[in-house]
């Protein structure tokens, strides 16, 4: 074990390969700390968290890990010092890049107040072909104030790997933070082949991130191109995506185009009080070259609020299947005046061959407003066969100016 109070006694125990550091003091990072063996470093036990804060004349990766290195970050606070380091700069870069190795942010750690000229707010998970990623935020791990101009707020994960990991859960809080896409986090692959899972689970909370595009809260997609492997979004235990804001997808954007690609909320998962100044408050949906995958099981979507699609939008060129069990879908608000539709949930399938089935097993439907169509659900078949299932459960007090 070493215990280090500045930059350079931090760079002195990571030449000596020490796996385990402690920091006994607050210090300023004036460049780049390469991370390429096992270490923890955390704050000197009893004390309050060290603050590690970028220097005024430094605005690159606080950390970067590289060639299968793995970091673990326990009570120690990274400041991005985001006043000296204003968005436009175009030197400006995460807090923590990882390319080829592991991190892990436990208890205590916080990465806050950071600016990126590119992608990862806070942090910046980039795809490495020869070796694989892994991310995992846990306990009550916070990312809060940090911004990209471009993705990923909070966090960025550029999948390339099919052996990479990726896990937020505990009490993690992701909140505050801003992007054009993924306000929050941003999580998408970019090689052919490859897919991508991410759980959000326990008690995490996504809240109050905002983005200037696309999921305020979360952005998630597979290959886009379609043609590979199956990317699976699910946010289940007491997860929270909360007062989010975008112009589409408030809470979450999904993208879907690959066979397979699968958008889950169960357990007590909640998607509640964001707000889409376009479509999709809660969650927006698009399925492209395959067919869309919404399941949700015990889950919440509660007073989301967007021009069309409430609580959810979900568009598709190839079909698919909606499923619903036990799912409140309560409070939401198609607020688009004369195109304001669909309050709860809005679905059309374009395809004109492949079928979408929609299902609702004791699902509750309630208090929903559309200012045109549908106040609790608008659905639109288009020329392909649909189905629609009920199985119990209650529709009550949904109100629409127009139709449904």
């Amino acid at each position: 074990m070493a215990q280090v109070s500045s930059q350079a006694e931090l760079r002195t125990a990571l030449e000596a390969l020490d796996s385990f550091i402690q920091v006994t003091a607050d210090f300023s990072i004036s460049a780049q700390i390469s991370i390429q063996y096992a270490v923890t470093i955390e704050s000197y036990a009893g004390g309050s968290p060290a603050v590690l804060t970028k220097d005024n004349s430094y605005s690159s990766y606080m950390f970067r890990i590289t060639d299968g290195g793995s970091l673990t970050v326990r009570n120690i606070i990274l400041d991005g010092n985001g006043a000296a380091h204003p968005q436009a700069d175009e030197a400006n870069r995460s807090l923590i890049y990882v390319t080829g190795g592991t991190l892990k942010l436990l208890s205590g750690s916080i990465l806050r107040n950071n600016n990126s000229y590119l992608e990862g707010g806070g942090v910046y998970v980039n795809s490495n072909s020869s070796y694989y990623n892994a991310f995992l935020m846990t306990d009550d791990a916070r990312i809060t104030g940090c911004a990209s101009r471009t993705k990923g707020g909070g966090i960025m994960i550029a999948s390339g790997n099919q052996g990479d990991s990726y896990s937020i859960a505990g009490a993690a809080f992701i909140g505050g933070n801003t992007a054009s896409d993924g306000g929050g986090v941003y999580v998408r692959s970019y090689a052919q082949g490859t897919g991508g899972t991410l759980t959000i689970a326990e008690q995490v909370q996504i809240t109050d991130n905002t983005a200037s595009g696309t999921g305020g809260g979360l952005n998630f997609s597979g290959y886009r191109n379609g043609g590979s492997a199956a990317a699976t979004l699910t946010l289940t235990g007491s997860a929270a995506v909360s007062l989010n804001k975008a112009v589409n997808g408030a809470g979450v954007y999904f993208y879907s185009a690959n066979d397979g690609d699968r958008f889950t909320l169960s357990g007590n998962a909640a998607v509640t009080q964001n707000t889409a100044s376009q479509n999709g408050g809660g969650c927006y949906m698009t399925a492209q070259g395959a067919g869309a995958q919404f399941i949700m099981t015990s889950a919440s979507l509660t007073d989301n609020t967007a021009g069309t699609g409430g609580g959810l939008y979900l568009l598709t060129d190839s079909g698919g299947s909606v499923s619903v069990t036990q799912g409140l879908i309560s409070g939401n608000h198609a607020a688009g005046g004369a195109s304001g539709t669909g309050g709860g949930m809005w679905i059309r399938n374009q395809s004109p061959d492949a079928g979408l089935l929609t299902s609702f097993t004791n699902i509750t439907m309630s208090r929903n407003e559309a200012e045109a169509h549908g106040g609790g659900m608008a659905l639109y078949a288009g020329g392909s066969p649909f189905s629609f299932e009920v199985a119990g459960g209650t529709v009550s007090e949904n109100q629409s100016a127009k139709d449904g």
